[in-house]
């Protein structure tokens, strides 16, 4: 299968505020309290990437991900070298 290619569209911070704002009036409680964190995810994403500093292992501590088991701990300290 054939990998799409991915592109960023930029989104004006406007957009989303609206986009809050009528997903609270016409959405569930719940749904809209799930919209607005999304979007708030969203924002600090974005906001974490235009950093320059921002690394992968910031952005998996932000998002509470592990890394990936150390291969030492898998085959013991002396079999990993």
């Amino acid at each position: 299968m054939a990998q799409r290619e991915t592109k960023v569209v930029p989104i004006e911070a406007e957009a989303l505020r609206r986009l809050r704002e009528e997903g609270a009036a016409r959405l569930e409680p719940q749904d809209a309290t799930t919209l607005a964190r999304l979007i708030d995810t969203f924002i600090l994403i974005t906001r974490e990437l235009q950093e320059e500093r921002t690394t992968v292992a910031r952005l998996r501590r932000l998002f509470g991900l592990r890394t990936s088991e150390k291969l030492s701990a898998i085959l013991g300290p002396s079999e990993a070298q």
